[in-house]
């Protein structure tokens, strides 16, 4: 089946101000999202439906992404989950050098 790309603003779950929003969308129905950050153009999270991982809906969501914002940055690797860390490692590209997130206690770049 093919699916679109979609671009919009807007919130990320319960996080305060607006996000770049990329949806990947086949039939009416998201099958992955990803969510970065306006001001750091960082990503936030990266997420496909289970049942279809590994169809490339991921990485074709980081290119979107990619080529429509100057500087796209990974996370952090403290921010990461263990799936995020290893996206990260496979697409390459630059990282966050520092954390963004007010709340946060790590200890900044890895």
């Amino acid at each position: 089946m093919i699916y679109s790309i979609e671009y919009t603003t807007g919130p990320y779950y319960t996080e305060v101000g607006d996000y770049h929003r990329w949806f990947a969308v086949e039939n009416g129905e998201r099958i992955g999202e990803l969510y970065v950050t306006i001001d750091t153009e960082t990503i936030s999270n990266i997420t496909v439906n289970e049942d279809r991982r590994g169809e490339g809906i991921a990485r074709a969501l980081y290119e979107a992404a990619d080529a429509r914002l100057d500087n796209l940055l990974h996370d952090l690797p403290a921010h990461r989950t263990p799936e995020g860390d290893a996206f990260a490692q496979a697409m390459g590209g630059e990282e966050a050098t520092e954390c963004h997130i007010d709340y946060c206690v790590c200890s900044d770049a890895a």
